[in-house]
């Protein structure tokens, strides 16, 4: 067990340390975590009246690498330090638009 490292001794973390949405301009739909390929999706209606971005908890665990964001109907801001990215959907979106979030490892893994 390494006592400087805050993941020595725990078990399964793979499974358990996962990307997380903390926060949703909207209505959450769906969100998946594949453990094996690392990939993360998430589904949601947008609330256009939410001013406030969705927040998504992205662990340096899953992506010590580095990670590519899929997100078409809106732009990332990614805050490394606090493992998030903030997802504001674009210009024209509805009330009720499906916006759709992904998350893979960088391909130099």
């Amino acid at each position: 067990m390494d006592a400087g490292c805050v993941y020595s001794g725990g078990r399964a973390l793979s499974a358990i340390i996962r990307p997380l949405l903390f926060r949703t301009a909207g209505t959450p739909l769906s969100m998946e975590f594949d453990a094996r390929e690392r990939v993360w999706k998430c589904e949601f209606e947008v609330d256009v009246s939410v001013t406030a971005p969705t927040l998504v908890f992205v662990p340096e665990y899953q992506y010590p690498a580095g990670f590519t964001v899929w997100a078409p109907l809106g732009t990332v801001k990614r805050f490394g330090e606090r493992q998030t990215i903030e997802y504001t959907p674009g210009h024209g979106a509805i009330t009720g638009d499906k916006h759709t979030i992904t998350l893979f490892p960088e391909k130099n893994e």
